[in-house]
């Protein structure tokens, strides 16, 4: 698949051409995909492909618009804006010789919509070339009536890790921190992700979620590989005010089960277990806890310590502060320090 770079916004107004000189190019494919997460979060994708006469290579720009109803759709975000005040974004490329470009791929990030907008909609590709409008044409395309309830993959998740906090009762700062750091990590995203995610962590916040619901939805949108790190990450949201309570312990369980993830425990709490032994502590124990534990156990099985007592015992020292060392570091990478 070529990804061709995309420039948000367009310079070009809305489409026209005289009707004696009709376009002479035509897209020959034609896809949408509602459901997918860019840098700038919850997005349409919109893929096509691009047939025109032979001729010499040329650069060439595609333009995307959409209408809603009987008009275009408006945005407020300059940089995705046509000259009109309509959404609009556009991607360069360069036409082969054989008057054909292949997978043309345009990212309309949901964050620059109006809010109220969703559902049934037109999508307008207009293709321009060095010798005016190359081609033109519209399809439908079904977007979820509130964007801001968009079954993707950061949406969904969000809407989890937040069900996961509040399975203890209102919704703590300190949570919403986390979930969002974590978030916008994975996701990659950008400023304008940022933002979108934002809205979608207050929508979450309003809703009501039970491991039934959340799993029906997580069905269809999270891929299997992605499992070990979707645990990882309602666990660092379980813990983000301390340790794991039986309520959000039971929460995660249930969730894990109804998705048919049957080994999550060696993803979450339970893999840290071994641990937690090792530096002495109770699994649940947070960051700075662990530090002293472990400042204090190398110190004490330090070569330095156990210099004048028996071989037997500095050997055991030594693979004591290597068995140390590795827990420390798997669990500050798990608690994110």
């Amino acid at each position: 698949m070529t990804e061709y770079q995309l420039t948000s916004g367009s310079s070009r107004p809305a489409a026209v051409w005289d009707q004696w000189r009709p376009p002479h190019g035509e897209i020959t494919w034609f896809e949408t995909d509602t459901s997918e997460v860019s840098t700038s979060g919850p997005c349409l994708t919109v893929s096509f492909d691009l047939s025109a006469p032979r001729g010499a290579s040329q650069d060439h720009q595609a333009v995307l618009r959409l209408r809603w109803g009987e008009h275009y759709l408006w945005t407020e975000r300059s940089n995705y804006q046509d000259p009109d005040g309509v959404l609009a974004v556009s991607a360069a490329f360069r036409l082969s010789a054989q008057g054909l470009a292949e997978e043309i791929v345009m990212v309309l990030p949901y964050a620059v919509f109006p809010e109220e907008a969703g559902g049934p909609m037109t999508v307008e590709v207009s293709v321009h070339g060095p010798e005016g409008l190359a081609a033109l044409a519209w399809f439908e395309v079904e977007l979820p009536d509130e964007l801001l309830r968009s079954p993707d993959l950061l949406s969904v998740t969000a809407h989890a890790l937040i069900a996961v906090c509040r399975a203890d009762g209102p919704l703590a700062r300190e949570s919403v921190g986390v979930i969002r750091e974590a978030l916008i990590t994975h996701f990659e995203l950008d400023e304008l992700g940022d933002h979108a995610l934002r809205r979608v962590l207050k929508v979450a916040n309003r809703a009501q979620h039970t491991p039934a619901t959340l799993a029906e939805v997580l069905r269809a949108v999270l891929p299997h590989a992605e499992h070990a790190l979707f645990v990882e990450l309602l666990y660092r949201a379980a813990r983000s005010r301390g340790p794991i309570t039986e309520r959000g312990d039971a929460f995660i369980a249930e969730l894990l089960g109804l998705l048919g993830v049957h080994d999550h425990l060696r993803f979450g709490e339970e893999r840290l277990r071994p641990y937690y032994a090792e530096l002495e502590l109770e699994p649940g124990a947070q960051l700075a806890e662990v530090k002293r534990a472990w400042r204090r156990l190398v110190r004490d099985y330090h070569p330095d310590t156990v210099q004048h007592l028996a071989r037997g015992f500095q050997d055991f020292a030594n693979e004591k502060v290597k068995a140390i060392n590795h827990a420390y570091a798997e669990l500050k990478g798990a608690l994110g320090g």
